[in-house]
């Protein structure tokens, strides 16, 4: 006979997930007289239908579910079997948690833009919803020697809570703690808000788009305004700079922004003549550093000799970076032929901005391409620049050789050799002129 059914078996919480263990069958019943040959575990999470494909764990009477899913219950259920075959499904244990509780994500707090004084912190509940008891939500005011507060509960069915009345033109940080059958979840990230001001710009902020572009957003304080001033501060720029805006809008994408540096900003509401008070400085956001930038097109001019050399010339890459990484080590140069596989690779210091290339051919077209390399690896290469180098006037005529048996018996006509020299680039030599010499006499003109 199979196995008589087993109890359901008992579940613990471990350090890694649940523990489940069962009582190995003894009597000659429970056994179904034969020996019991293994067990498997059936494994239900409470939003699962249909149990999970069984788990034969030999003849182990226990079994450590790990990698389960924070705040779901699992019940487990057991089979044993001898040679007869599988018996019948035990009950399912009581459905237990796992010991590790869900994340929290950062919430948002949202200042209610008519009383100003007013903040909205709302959050999503973690999965599964069902199961949070409760919530906890935290205050900070941002001011020195101050944290948070001890908390407010609000019901499991609330996600939202509104903090009321708080002082004009003061900053915030909200978080947020589930209470679950595990116990209470980690803090969430902190959300940031600042109520608003009759004259002076709240909640200024930063972010960072692809591209190094940076964009500062605010909150228009409750007297309308003409434009707004934005201050951009970063460690080795004294003073900063300021921008006019130009308009009411309250965002404004400043133009400077190095890889490397880290920035704050202050926003001033600009009435007429006069200005509002500084905001209170933006969050720092940092700049990653990252590869250069593709540079420009090389220039290139014919030169110093501008038959067989030609100088190439780059706008050096602005440093203007905290970080070392982001400083420009070296360039690495290429001049190829556009007409033949001739192609020469060179290196130049990253505080070089030009370099010679010489011994080219004549009359030829070359173009050079460049790429900046720093501690994080190449840029892309640039755009390719072309030049053609220069002609000459041929070379000197060598190996001129007379041929002495050519002489005629009246010896008035002979034959000279010579070699075909370089002609400059300019093409093949068209012709040769020949100077005759007689003893005691000048060169004629030539023929």
């Amino acid at each position: 006979a199979v196995p008589r059914t087993l109890p359901a078996p008992s579940v613990a919480a471990s350090d890694a997930g649940l523990l489940v263990s069962w009582a190995l069958p003894v009597s000659n019943e429970g056994t179904g007289g034969s020996p019991i040959t293994g067990f498997v575990v059936i494994v239900r999470r409470e939003d699962e239908a249909v149990p999970s494909v069984g788990i034969n764990v030999g003849l182990l009477t226990s079994y450590s579910a790990l990698s389960l899913t924070a705040n779901y219950r699992y019940a487990f259920a057991v089979t044993a079997s001898n040679i007869a075959g599988p018996s019948l499904r035990s009950n399912e244990s009581a459905p237990t948690v796992p010991p590790d509780t869900p994340a929290m994500l950062r919430p948002t707090a949202t200042v209610n833009q008519t009383r100003g004084t007013d903040i909205t912190l709302a959050w999503g509940a973690p999965a599964l919803a069902s199961n949070v008891l409760a919530y906890r939500v935290f205050v900070r005011q941002l001011a020195d020697f101050t944290d948070f507060d001890a908390g407010v509960d609000v019901p499991s069915m609330q996600t939202k809570f509104v903090f009321s009345n708080l002082p004009d033109r003061t900053q915030f940080f909200f978080k947020v703690q589930a209470l679950t059958p595990a116990g209470y979840t980690d803090d969430s990230p902190a959300a940031f808000a600042e109520t608003r001001d009759d004259f002076t710009p709240t909640e200024v902020a930063a972010t960072l788009t692809t591209g190094c572009v940076l964009t500062v957003t605010w909150t228009a304080p409750r007297t309308p305004v003409l434009q707004y001033r934005v201050f951009s501060e970063y460690p080795g720029l004294p003073g900063g700079v300021q921008d006019l805006t130009g308009s009411t809008a309250t965002t404004f994408s400043p133009s400077l922004c190095v890889a490397g540096a880290t920035y704050t900003f202050k926003v001033q509401a600009v009435f007429g003549a006069s200005g509002s008070l500084l905001s209170r400085p933006s969050l720092a956001i940092s700049v990653p550093v990252t590869v250069p930038a593709r540079p420009n097109p090389p220039t290139l001019t014919a030169g110093p000799q501008p038959a067989t050399s030609i100088t190439i010339s780059w706008a050096h890459a602005p440093l203007g970076s905290a970080a070392a990484d982001a400083v420009v080590t070296r360039y690495k140069l290429l001049v190829a032929s556009s007409s033949s596989s001739e192609e020469y690779r060179f290196n130049a210091s990253g505080t070089d901005t030009s370099l010679v290339v010489s011994f080219l051919g004549k009359a030829a077209k070359y173009l050079a391409r460049i790429q900046a390399v720093n501690a994080l690896g190449e840029s892309q290469e640039s755009l390719s620049s072309l030049i053609t180098t220069g002609t000459t006037d041929p070379d000197k005529v060598g190996n001129l050789t007379v041929d002495a048996a050519s002489e005629s018996v009246t010896g008035d006509a002979i034959t000279l050799y010579w070699s075909v020299p370089d002609s400059g680039g300019a093409g093949n030599v068209d012709d040769y002129r020949i100077f005759p010499y007689s003893v005691g006499r000048d060169y004629d003109p030539g023929v």
